[in-house]
């Protein structure tokens, strides 16, 4: 595990790991709230998800899943997610994860940068471009 410190208006860490062997000490610390909203897409959630809904413990776990590729790069969609977190009363207290490459990267963190005013984000990223 490694981790890099961004020095920005606000300080923040990129933790890079080789799969999901530390992510009791590198993510869980970062879930705030009651409930996990993660953020994938078609492609990823039949290969990703569960693995890590499993490593998520004492939070519940919700699974939004968008089609894979740029054309949900839009409006809709973004409205179809901010509906499912109001729809299943996820607050400014909970957190999302965005579990996937670059679409659901901007996706994921446009709706926690805006549900709310601003929800705790953490960026899952699987493919090097998204990194």
């Amino acid at each position: 595990m490694k981790i890099i410190t961004v020095k920005a208006s606000k300080n923040y860490n990129i933790t890079v790991t080789n799969g999901f062997s530390d992510f009791a000490l590198s993510v869980m610390p970062l879930i705030k709230g009651e409930k996990v909203a993660i953020i994938t897409d078609t492609n990823v959630a039949p290969i990703y998800f569960d693995a890590v809904k499993n490593l998520i413990t004492n939070k519940m776990v919700e699974k939004i899943v968008i089609h894979a590729g740029e054309e949900s790069k839009n409006a809709t969609t973004y409205i179809e997610v901010v509906n499912n977190l109001s729809n299943l009363g996820f607050t400014r207290k909970d957190t999302v994860i965005g579990l996937g490459g670059g679409v659901v990267g901007d996706l994921a963190a446009l709706v926690a940068s805006t549900y709310m005013r601003g929800i705790n984000y953490i960026a899952m990223p699987t493919s090097l471009l998204s990194m």
